[in-house]
């Protein structure tokens, strides 16, 4: 009893320390997304769990949640017996629109908060079962858009677009996982994907004195997905994930693919990377690479650490992000209790942008964000 209230004391101060970090780093805040983001296919919120954020977005490998069935569901022969999770999160952006022109902005907001619930239980030796439901995209932005009717004359703007939208699409799902052979387990979910999101739009061209365009709609979306993944022990103590999600009218089909290793001079910690590929509407694919690393602490046995550092290429998209991010995993006999922060930021990256025939009009843009994540889980 004695070392269990010691370790609830150390994960308490850990925990605060952990909630407390971002007021003490330089100004940050989470994925701030466009404005054409939110037009067409949203935000993916890749931090569906608190392990997952802290692995910047890891969606293939070493989740150890049920919050797996979203992401990669062979994982959910691993979780072993039954575990129920509840996660949350909400994200901050911030960021400065710097026209060439005469015009600037500076925005900062809390949206794109993440909400999951998922159960998974073990049916038989190498047999899982999983069920859950899950806010995986944000349709959210609140700002403009200026654009450059010709790109050789940028002294001012056009044309200004103001968009302010909120919503986005969640998922509900089942799933199934078993070791196919000794070392390779497989599995899939299925469900429907449902949501919607509604936008007060206007736009003013820069030589009229007044509002040109003034107008409101919304629209939802109800849609099957599909989630295929893959373990595979490769041997010295190495595992490979991959996993493949579907798109739809509102939501980009993805794919990752992950390795990590465990050492046994980091006391049972281990290493791991990830490479995903994000098909945006066809018009290019997102980048994302995330190194990671995941460590215990020789003193309290049921705390582990995740700390990882993710690049994300997105020439198409306008989003070159480096970030880092930082979870605290406690295990108790059966409460679980888990916390993430994540950073990132880009700088003077090409804005959001138009194009016109072949060329295209940019501006440019300082941005951070911050996304916290929070979990119970719990296994009776």
């Amino acid at each position: 009893m004695r070392r269990l209230a010691c370790s609830h004391r150390y994960f308490m101060a850990a925990l605060l320390r952990l909630v407390l970090l971002p007021v003490l780093l330089p100004s940050g805040s989470a994925l701030s997304y466009s404005f054409f983001d939110s037009m067409k296919q949203g935000t993916i919120l890749h931090h569906l769990c608190p392990r997952s954020a802290g692995m910047s977005g890891v969606s293939s490998i070493n989740i150890e949640d049920p919050a797996c069935i979203f992401l990669n569901p062979s994982e959910l022969a691993d979780i072993g017996g039954l575990c129920l999770a509840l996660h949350f999160g909400p994200s901050e952006w911030e960021a400065d629109v710097n026209h060439v022109g005469e015009y600037n902005q500076h925005t900062t907001d809390l949206m794109m908060s993440t909400a999951t619930f998922a159960v998974a239980m073990e049916l038989g030796k190498g047999f899982g079962l999983g069920l859950g439901v899950a806010k995986v995209s944000d349709f959210g932005f609140n700002g403009v858009n200026a654009t450059y009717f010709d790109p050789d004359s940028t002294e001012c703007f056009d044309l200004i677009e103001y968009l302010n939208a909120s919503g986005g699409l969640w998922e509900i799902v089942g799933g199934a996982s078993w070791r196919a052979t000794g070392y390779m387990t497989l599995g899939v979910s299925a469900g429907v994907r449902v949501g919607g999101a509604d936008y007060d739009y206007w736009w003013d061209l820069a030589d009229t004195p007044s509002t040109d365009s003034l107008s409101k709609w919304t629209w939802e979306v109800a849609e099957p997905c599909l989630h295929l993944g893959a373990m595979v022990d490769v041997g010295l103590q190495t595992t490979v994930g991959a996993c493949l999600a579907s798109g739809g009218e509102r939501y980009p089909s993805w794919g990752s693919v992950g390795v990590v290793r465990s050492f046994h001079v980091l006391s049972g910690g281990v290493l791991g990377v990830e490479f995903q590929g994000v098909n945006y509407d066809g018009s290019g694919i997102e980048e994302n690479v995330r190194v990671f690393a995941e460590f215990p602490y020789p003193d309290i046995p049921d705390l582990r650490g995740v700390f990882s550092m993710s690049y994300t290429e997105a020439m198409y998209h306008a989003r070159n992000t480096l970030g880092l991010s930082l979870c605290l995993c406690y295990r108790g006999e059966r409460v679980g209790l888990d916390g993430a922060v994540g950073f990132g930021s880009r700088s003077r990256m090409p804005g959001a942008f138009r194009s016109t025939g072949d060329t295209f009009t940019f501006h440019s843009l300082d941005e951070s964000h911050v996304f916290y994540s929070f979990g119970v889980t719990y296994n009776p």
